[in-house]
């Protein structure tokens, strides 16, 4: 076993690999950042120990079960389905047997002698590592509040140094024509089969599943996929299936200009199915004969059949090897079998439109391809731009197609767009999917190549200016001058200052959504005076939105002894949690440092918040989880990160020579009285054992941990508990708190005709499932603590807990809250025994009713504001750059008035959302008020809102918007467009709100 080195030395090596750059195929891997902000506070600074790395947290959770997997148990499955594996592949090519299952499998032959399958591992561990799928990361983690990147080489040492997990290893692609690299976070999974020519149907034995970047193209792709199964890629053809039991007729082919698209352009998502067909030796495809036949379903093969993933290659993502499936599980994750239904919508209409009629016409859905709900959201409103959409769906715009203006893309643009809105107005779609579309935006722009989640707005803004420029009648743009009032009267100035726009930019978007702000810069130079006052053209006004400088923040505090609480309290945004803490106790009358917070996940605290953690990283809407103990509990030392401690190599030397000095002059001082007991922290949590949801085979069944309920939390002095004792405590803890009614003491002793207890008290790491004692390789769960007089060591801070193991018969005897029924929501949240509302709640909630409306927000827009130092205007006069004062006002508005409601604030301090509700009508704005121009103005009414809802780390968009069909609203959450209600269209999330001018 490998010595761990000192910290001083652990340090060096995280200083010296941390900023390695990023590198196309380097493997990097993801982390929690707060258990790495606490590993460099504990290198560099001395402060406690981080314990284990504890990434749990960061890794989604599947069908709502937020249950971990149990290794003893989950795996002794797995080990029975690798003896399956093993045997099968062991046998003669062709050679049938019986796997002891009932059922008969064939080995697994790729047609060429093994060549381009991956090798079958021979160890067990071996071949663990390479079935296993990559843990899926949730989709609202945020970087550097939620995970960090490291390499893997820095990964792997704090792994040794640390142990914990789970590994989250991630690869480097490159992305867009920049070849920009990044790391992808979220790899999916792919299905691959063959045509079988001799049986005219779809071979299920051949089914092989990868897991594979979004980022790679699909020429890449082909060539992994054709490897796996010794095929050369020039003799096939590629078929995207909505799913094995549709029509032929429903597959759609990859064309050949669409082989150098990624694989999220083309739409692939997790569990899309690509059918392989290969060319006959007469040169022809089988598909065409059965295409050009009567249509109906190709039917899908059904024996059992080993399913062998495609052998990784340095091209591609993938963590594959073989995974074997009885036909029973392929069936399943393909949905095979005559009751099969369809795929999800998103599957389906990923890479194809899905027929049918919608609502109304227009009223039709999009595709989300991988975080483009914000594309989606931004298309829906311009799709419901009446003017626009006539434009376009009448064929008007192909007398403006510019080809050569180069600052467009050649109109191709303004005509996939066309093709876009046709599918959406055609009546003959539920939903379309935008690929073209996404594919030509991320060729031209590369911020929008990839997948990650980006600003309706700033997809809007693009496409806006995209079209104009592909639309632009101006085919030899002349050279403008900037011009300035001089003294002149505005109007004047104005109407010059829009002439010479229109020089060079004449088009539909110019003449529907364009106007003129009046921009007013004052220099402040004493005995200076200029005034520049210029008139510029805009596109959307962006709204600040006046609220106060502060946020309301509900937390949940709970103890043993008392009922749990819901408690709210306003602090600043600068503020943090420690601010919070001590308000909460001046709120509840309680000592601060009893107050423990808490991040809880599930049924399990990942971690405790420590009090120097900035109130604005909490997310929106959050309750925080806060836990009243018995004992103060200490603060830990906040990490100093100093030129010498952190951002320099010579940090370990002066840390290591500092703590000498501290320790010889501590030598040197008088005897001081010991330091008292700290308190410990006990977290107690509820489990038992539950159904895998993989099953290897009819005849074995496998189990795993499953966490319910919500944890419990209390404290006792270090040195000061016996064994008995925690348990004594453990036990009355669960009684009073996790019981809706108290089982009796008794039940807690008893034991089953084999001599084991109906309920157990084991001693587990934070993660609820793993022994804290035992080494991995020992597969334990959970070492029972004793009931003598050793002192008890658990301490949270030091990542172990206690768990309480339920057997299935305890449950029947007691009604513990997270099982028994009425005690969780439907989706599995768990209902608070006797929560009691403070006052602050109702009193918080009423003061924050202050209202924010539209034309507040307009008000605050046209006030004088002094510019920062990092954008100072150049004052002519003086010349020299000058914190002028400025003020933008509103000269004129358009047609088609977009409105841009300010809520994401991002500066060197400050990155947050504001998540107020802003009213603003449906029906009647009157612009008059504000705009400059007294012929222009005019009254606006409502037709489209692009939504936002979440926080700054993704969310998610959605629109509603009104029809020009029946005039009903309508919400459009990606593919799915339901029936929704004016009132509901004023909300939190709104953010771009779309308005046309009556007279048009």
């Amino acid at each position: 076993m490998s010595t761990i080195p000192p910290v001083e030395k652990q340090h060096e090596t995280y200083l010296r690999l941390k900023d390695k750059p990023l590198q196309g195929k380097a493997t990097w891997c993801v982390v929690s950042a707060p258990w790495m902000e606490a590993f460099v506070a504990h290198v560099a600074s001395g402060a406690p120990h981080p314990g284990p790395i504890s990434n749990d947290h960061l890794v989604a959770v599947e069908d709502g079960d937020e249950d971990a997997e149990t290794p003893g148990e989950e795996n002794q499955g797995l080990a029975g389905n690798i003896d399956a594996t093993e045997n099968t592949a062991g046998k003669d090519k062709g050679k049938e047997e019986d796997d002891g299952d009932g059922e008969e499998t064939k080995s697994v032959d790729s047609g060429g002698g093994g060549k381009g399958v991956a090798a079958l591992p021979r160890s067990m561990e071996e071949l663990e590592k390479e079935a296993l799928e990559p843990p899926r990361l949730r989709k609202d983690i945020r970087a550097d509040v939620d995970y960090v990147l490291v390499p893997q080489e820095l990964y792997a040492n704090l792994e040794a140094w640390y142990g914990g997990g789970p590994q989250l290893a991630r690869q480097v692609v490159a992305v867009g024509q920049r070849r920009e690299l990044r790391v992808d976070l979220y790899p999916v999974t792919v299905y691959t089969l063959r045509w079988s020519a001799t049986s005219k149907c779809i071979d299920v034995k051949s089914v092989h599943k990868i897991w594979v970047s979004t980022y790679l193209t699909f020429v890449m792709f082909r060539l992994d996929a054709c490897a796996g199964y010794s095929t050369p890629p020039y003799s096939t053809r590629f078929w995207l299936m909505p799913d094995l039991n549709a029509p032929v007729s429903e597959y759609r082919m990859v064309e050949k200009d669409e082989m150098k698209l990624l694989l999220g352009d083309l739409g692939v998502q997790d569990e899309t199915i690509f059918l392989i067909e290969t060319q006959d030796s007469d040169k022809k495809w089988p598909l065409d004969r059965v295409r050009s036949s009567a249509a109906g379903a190709a039917p899908a093969a059904t024996a059992p059949a080993s399913a062998v993933s495609a052998g990784a290659t340095s091209r591609s993502w993938a963590t594959s090897g073989v995974e074997t499936s009885r036909a029973a599980e392929a069936g399943r994750a393909l949905r095979t079998g005559a009751g099969a239904t369809r795929t999800s919508a998103w599957s389906r209409t990923s890479y194809g439109s899905r027929p049918g009629k919608p609502p109304v016409r227009g009223a039709t859905g999009l595709s989300n391809l991988g975080n483009t709900c914000f594309m989606n959201s931004a298309l829906q409103c311009l799709s419901n731009t009446t003017v626009l959409t006539e434009y376009f769906l009448s064929g008007a715009y192909t007398d403006d197609v510019n080809t050569t203006n180069p600052l467009g893309m050649e109109g191709k643009l303004a005509t996939v767009y066309a093709e876009l809105v046709r599918d959406l107005w055609s009546g003959q779609y539920t939903s379309v999917s935008p690929t073209r579309f996404k594919a030509l935006i991320g060729k031209f722009a590369p911020q929008f190549s990839g997948f990650q989640q980006h600003d309706s707005q700033e997809l809007l803004g693009f496409l806006l200016d995209g079209l104009h420029e592909d639309l632009n009648r101006v085919l030899d743009k002349p050279p403008t001058e900037k011009l300035e009032s001089d003294g002149r009267p505005d109007a004047e100035v104005a109407a010059e200052a829009w002439e010479r726009h229109l020089l060079r930019n004449k088009s539909f978007i110019v003449d529907t959504f364009q106007a003129q702000f009046k921009s007013t810069v004052v220099c402040p130079a004493e005995g200076c005076g200029r005034v520049s006052i210029t008139f510029d053209p805009y596109l959307y006004l962006q709204l600040p939105l006046p609220v106060k400088n502060s946020k309301l923040v509900h937390a949940v505090v709970s103890s043993l002894d008392k009922p749990a609480i819901k408690v709210a309290v306003q602090v600043s945004v600068h503020s943090t949690l420690a601010d919070v803490r001590q308000q909460l106790a001046e709120t509840l009358d309680i000592e601060s440092g009893r107050l423990v917070f808490a991040d809880v996940y599930g049924s399990r605290m990942l971690n405790t918040l420590p009090p120097w953690r900035p109130v604005r990283q909490m997310r929106d809407g959050v309750v925080q989880r806060v836990f009243l103990v018995s004992h103060e509990v200490a603060d830990p030392v906040k990490p100093v990160y100093t030129a010498t401690s952190y951002y320099t190599r010579g940090g370990a030397a002066a840390k290591a020579k500092a703590a000498a000095a501290k320790a010889a002059a501590e030598a040197d001082a008088p005897d001081a009285a010991p330091a008292p007991p700290a308190a410990a922290i006990v977290q107690v949590i509820q489990r038992r054992k539950i159904k895998s949801a993989y099953q290897p085979s009819r005849t074995v069944t496998t189990y795993r941990m499953g966490l319910f309920g919500l944890p419990l939390v209390f404290t006792y002095l270090d040195g000061t508990l016996t064994n008995a004792q925690l348990r004594a405590q453990v036990v009355n803890a669960v009684r009073t708190k996790a019981c809706v009614s108290d089982p009796g003491a008794e039940l807690f002793d008893a034991v089953d005709a084999e001599g084991n207890r109906l309920v157990s008290l084991v001693l587990v790491s934070s993660t609820g499932t793993v022994c804290a004692l035992c080494p991995s390789k020992a597969r334990c769960s959970g070492c029972e603590i004793p009931d003598d007089e050793t002192l008890a060591s658990v301490d949270l801070l030091a990542r172990s807990s206690v768990a309480v193991h339920w057997s299935a018969a305890a449950l029947e005897k007691a009604q513990v809250i997270g099982v028994a029924a009425g005690t969780a929501t439907a989706t599995g949240a768990v209902i608070e025994r006797d929560l009691e509302e403070h006052p602050s709640v109702k009193e918080l909630k009423a003061a924050s009713k202050t209202e924010v409306n539209l034309a507040s927000c307009l008000e605050a827009f046209a006030k004088e504001e002094t510019l920062s130092e990092d954008d100072m205007w150049y004052c002519s006069k003086c010349s020299e750059f000058r914190q002028a004062r400025k003020k933008m006002e509103v000269w004129s508005t358009p047609k088609i008035l977009v409105i841009q409601l300010k809520r994401f604030t991002f500066s060197s301090r400050i990155r947050e959302k504001i998540s107020c509700v802003v009213d603003f009508p449906l029906e009647g704005l009157d612009m008059a008020p504000y705009v400059m121009d007294s012929s222009s103005g005019g009254i606006y009414d409502l037709f489209a809102v692009s939504r936002h809802s979440g926080g700054l780390g993704g969310g998610h968009y959605t629109a509603v918007a009104r029809s020009a069909e029946d005039g009903e609203w309508y919400l459009c959450n990606d593919s799915h467009v339901s029936r929704t209600s004016a009132d509901r269209v004023v909300d939190p999330s709104a953010y771009l709100l779309f308005y046309v001018r009556r007279d048009e």
